[in-house]
């Protein structure tokens, strides 16, 4: 017997086929089916799972896999990329500004990358920019990470 997901793309099967002979007919053996990691918010995925039955005895299917076949069965993946922004301060960097021009570096991240095609606007601000300004062009394009540097006013 040979196992196959309507989205091979998003889980694995293993062993991918499964053989019984007269000793082991009635022995069940166990076949696997793993999520993959998309690293994609794409929600959770119902994935059907089919079976192609080969086999020289024609009671079973014959030897092209038009024969009996077990009940598909459906498998729910869950999904668990989180689309967001993160925003922390890089480390090494101090976590304090001051009048003197010190500057506190923030690493922002996406927490799962854009659809393809897609970009992320993330625009920075301050809200008191006459004690912080923040360095960033205000605006910037984040595909990954990205680096924020605040001063101190």
């Amino acid at each position: 017997m040979i196992a196959a997901a309507s989205d091979a793309g998003r889980v694995t099967i293993s062993p991918g086929q499964v053989v019984f002979d007269a000793d082991d007919w009635d022995v069940a053996q166990d076949v696997a089916i793993s999520a993959v990691d998309t690293v994609v918010d794409d929600g959770d995925v119902t994935v059907t799972v089919t079976h192609t039955v080969i086999s020289d005895d024609e009671r079973f299917g014959g030897s092209d896999g038009d024969g009996r076949t077990a009940a598909p069965v459906d498998v729910l993946v869950v999904n668990d990329d989180v689309a967001g922004i993160s925003a922390v301060v890089e480390a090494g960097s101090p976590l304090s500004t001051d009048e003197n021009g010190a500057t506190v570096v923030l690493d922002v991240v996406l927490t799962a990358p854009p659809a393809a095609g897609d970009v992320v606007l993330v625009t920075v601000t301050s809200t008191d920019e006459t004690e912080a300004t923040v360095n960033a062009a205000d605006s910037f394009l984040c595909v990954g990470a990205a680096l924020v540097r605040v001063m101190g006013v």
